[in-house]
């Protein structure tokens, strides 16, 4: 791996750090706002509580400010997705995990709750990726605007 690559690559963690970061405390404010139902619930008490639009902005600067830097702002755009989509993670999982912990049933009943689990965990994280992806992009194409001159424009 070249060092240039390898660079852009470092660079990309520390804006998704960033962008994470923006997102995070959006996502808890968000379902300190709204509770577990969100606009993904799909029962009363069951929802992601992922707030898709709290990513999107952690995204959107993540994407921005990797572009700024010359950095790999797809990879900066994603990595906050996922950053960002970790407190609706831990809030989503709370009600499906003690649900499966007190519920009893045949040996395979724990083994299909837990596969279950997982599948759940990663479509809230998948969701969350796609989020900052266009989060991201919309970030690009406003730091590809930012700094032009008005003859720039073609």
């Amino acid at each position: 791996m070249t060092q240039s690559l390898h660079r852009r690559r470092q660079d990309a963690w520390t804006y998704a750090l960033v962008g994470g970061l923006v997102a995070a405390p959006l996502v808890v404010a968000h379902n300190l706002y709204v509770g577990l139902g969100g606009e993904l619930s799909v029962m009363d008490g069951l929802g992601t509580g992922l707030s898709l639009n709290a990513v999107f902005v952690g995204g959107l600067v993540a994407g921005f400010l990797a572009r700024r830097a010359s950095a790999d702002a797809d990879r900066a755009a994603a990595g906050a997705g996922v950053l960002g989509s970790i407190p609706a993670l831990v809030w989503s999982l709370a009600y499906p995990v003690e649900l499966a912990l007190e519920t009893g049933g045949a040996w395979w009943f724990g083994i299909a709750e837990a596969v279950l689990l997982f599948v759940f965990a990663g479509l809230v994280l998948t969701l969350g990726t796609v989020a900052g992806l266009v989060g991201g992009l919309v970030g690009k194409w406003l730091a590809s605007l930012v700094g032009r001159s008005p003859t720039d424009q073609r």
